[in-house]
């Protein structure tokens, strides 16, 4: 037996996926999606998350493949056959295509292909290892007593916080809160009321551009009617355009 919970008709629904132009004048949209989420428990997060896992991604990079050839072949890359095996020869064909792209490019696009995407990966790595980063009270955090939760929503709004004002908060961020059911319900909205109240305090009621609350579990349209407008009356109070805070929903 199979139920639809919700349909694109209900109106919980409309209120999140039909966007009008007159209620959204002065939010800045997303001029790209990210490629991943990372979700990581409120416990264990902090304002150098990110950096902390680029760093991880960058050591496991130079332990398993070293060079872009080393790439190339764990990839499967086109035209990884032609490429040499021999570290010296590797060298050499990286410093070459490094002195002269443009040539390498026409002259041996294998070799370049490879090199590019490996210099692409490795800049990537460096720069924004983390697009898009959900620090979780969900599955990734659990059930612990209301002091440590309330303190971890307290915390990890400091440090979101500190990550804006300096700039170095990643393109899209945000928080997945318990579900809406009965039994968790309370704690969620206690926990969404303590993170953004803190966040805001923290940066002069300002919100990150692409800050998403994500609902999980969600059971009916009711739970998005009701965080819909939980969000719109804490986007009120703090003088913040509609729609300032993004709203995610997993069924």
């Amino acid at each position: 037996m199979s139920k639809t919970v919700i349909t694109e008709g209900d109106e919980g629904v409309k209120l999140i996926v039909k966007r009008r132009k007159k209620d959204t004048p002065n939010v800045r949209l997303a001029t790209r999606m990210p490629v991943h989420v990372v979700y990581g428990g409120a416990d264990r997060f902090s304002a150098s998350i990110a950096s902390k896992l680029g760093s991880i991604a960058l050591k496991t990079l130079e332990t398993y493949a070293s060079n872009f050839v080393e790439f190339a072949n764990a990839f499967c890359l086109p035209g990884t056959e032609s490429l040499p095996n021999f570290p010296e020869a590797v060298v050499r064909l990286d410093l070459q295509i490094a002195k002269d792209p443009s040539t390498a490019r026409s002259s041996d696009h294998a070799s370049w292909f490879a090199w590019t995407v490996y210099q692409k990966t490795v800049e990537k790595l460096k720069t924004e290892p983390v697009e898009d980063f959900r620090i979780d009270f969900e599955d990734g955090y659990g059930f612990r007593a209301d002091d440590e939760e309330d303190a971890d929503a307290f915390r990890t709004a400091k440090e979101l916080a500190q990550t804006y004002i300096k700039g170095t908060n990643t393109y899209f961020s945000g928080l997945r809160v318990k579900s809406f059911a009965p039994e968790t319900y309370s704690r969620s909205v206690r926990t969404l009321n303590i993170f953004l109240s803190t966040l805001l305090e923290s940066t002069a009621g300002l919100i990150p551009p692409n800050f998403v609350v994500t609902l999980p579990k969600v059971s009916s349209h009711k739970d998005v009617r009701e965080l819909h407008s939980h969000l719109t009356k804490v986007e009120k109070k703090a003088n913040l355009p509609h729609g300032s805070i993004k709203l995610e929903l997993m069924i």
